[in-house]
């Protein structure tokens, strides 16, 4: 009812209890609903292919329609938003990815990430290896994929005799 009667802030908090505590597909469904009423399109397509992925489970073969309506509002949020693959060309043991100063989860990398268009900067730092920053520029419905290479970092000891040693003097 509070959806029916279009306050999509007060439906929200209720719609994602619900989804809690019943893992349907059709909830799902209205969690985005009430995201894209909101204006939070990136959180909307997290809704909508949740709501495709549980469609999908075994026993699920009665929210055909459900899977159809959220695909359909998937297909209008690729065309408004982007994405982003973020891969590392080495996988250190220890390292942290970051996307727009968030912390990138691990098993997301080599995936697609949903992104609002616009500058985005890249960042990520692994133990023995110097950070690697870059700035990507995507518009709305473009795809990129940003290959990071670690360069080990290496220590110089250089006392301050041996720098004006090594440093001719001009006059």
């Amino acid at each position: 009812k509070v959806f029916k009667t279009g306050d999509a802030a007060r439906a929200l908090p209720l719609f994602v209890h619900l989804g809690d505590m019943t893992n349907s597909p059709n909830v799902q469904l209205y969690v985005g609903y009430c995201q894209l009423e909101l204006g939070h399109d990136r959180d909307a397509h997290q809704a909508f292919t949740r709501a495709v992925k549980l469609s999908l489970d075994p026993g699920s073969a009665k929210y055909g329609s459900t899977r159809d309506a959220a695909q359909a509002e998937l297909v209008k949020l690729n065309l408004r938003l982007a994405s982003l693959t973020i891969s590392l060309v080495e996988m250190p043991a220890e390292f942290a990815v970051k996307l727009d100063g968030e912390i990138v989860d691990p098993s997301l990398l080599g995936s697609p990430l949903v992104v609002d268009p616009g500058l985005h900067r890249v960042e990520a730092e692994a133990k023995g290896s110097k950070p690697v920053a870059r700035d990507v520029s995507l518009g709305a419905g473009g795809s990129k994929t940003v290959a990071l290479l670690f360069e080990k970092a290496t220590e110089v000891d250089v006392t301050l005799s041996q720098a004006k040693q090594s440093v001719p003097i001009r006059r």
